[in-house]
């Protein structure tokens, strides 16, 4: 079992997880619009599958809720793909960060055990969920679209506020039941990993803290869109 960061099994799997999504990319690319969507699409699913198979294997519910970042973007991306939504897919860019995350990051999950079917639950749909955002622009399809950077941060914040206060009733629930037990949903209570205590030292409120990402977030998307930002600015002074 895996109990640190950044670990050999952390970098074995991320080689594993790139080497995934580039034969993915070089098996798709040239193929038509349909073909790679119902490629992508079907391999979406794998997010699916994760959320039905972890409370019927571990035989729990409250623990395995969809209530993580990576969880949102299971239930989004099959939309994602097979629509088309430019907004759905603009937001699926910044949420993919998190999957990459967890594979990067997650302390515990990662059962380093390839023959396992829990490695590969977590494993795979959290691949996917990193590289199908990207794909689908790499593709051809979908497109970056900085107006949606607004709705982007949005959508995060809502998101994150009701998996706290998803967090604050069902701890509740746990300890009117006498139960020591407690959910951690988008970590929104309290830090797991050596990036989210950098920001818990300095605010070591919950809930609160998460916000400190704001800044970095903003940061990121403006990194990520400026080809566009820049591309439009020039568009606007030639008219």
């Amino acid at each position: 079992m895996m109990t640190g960061f950044l670990g050999k099994e952390h970098a074995i799997s991320l080689a594993v997880a790139v080497l995934i999504l580039v034969a993915l990319w070089a098996v798709l690319r040239g193929r038509s619009r349909t073909v790679s969507r119902t490629v992508l699409g079907i391999l979406s699913l794998s997010g699916i599958a994760a959320i039905v198979w972890y409370p019927v294997a571990f035989g729990e519910l409250l623990p395995f809720l969809p209530l993580e970042l990576c969880s949102y973007t299971a239930i989004c991306l099959p939309f994602a793909v097979f629509t088309g939504n430019r907004r759905l897919n603009n937001l699926l860019l910044l949420w993919s960060v998190g999957a990459f995350a967890a594979l990067l990051l997650n302390p515990l999950e990662i059962a380093w055990a390839p023959g396992s079917t829990a490695f590969w639950m977590f494993f795979l749909p959290h691949v996917f969920e990193a590289g199908i955002p990207v794909l689908s622009v790499l593709l051809g399809l979908t497109e970056k679209d900085p107006n949606q950077i607004p709705f982007m941060l949005a959508a995060t914040a809502v998101v994150y506020t009701f998996s706290h206060f998803c967090n604050i009733a069902i701890n509740r629930w746990y300890a009117a039941a006498g139960s020591v037990r407690a959910v951690n949903y988008m970590f929104a209570e309290w830090p797991e990993n050596p990036v989210l205590d950098f920001f818990w030292r300095i605010l070591p409120e919950s809930y609160w803290y998460g916000w400190l990402f704001l800044p970095p977030i903003a940061l990121f998307l403006m990194f990520l869109y400026l080809p566009e930002i820049l591309r439009r600015g020039k568009s606007g002074k030639n008219d």
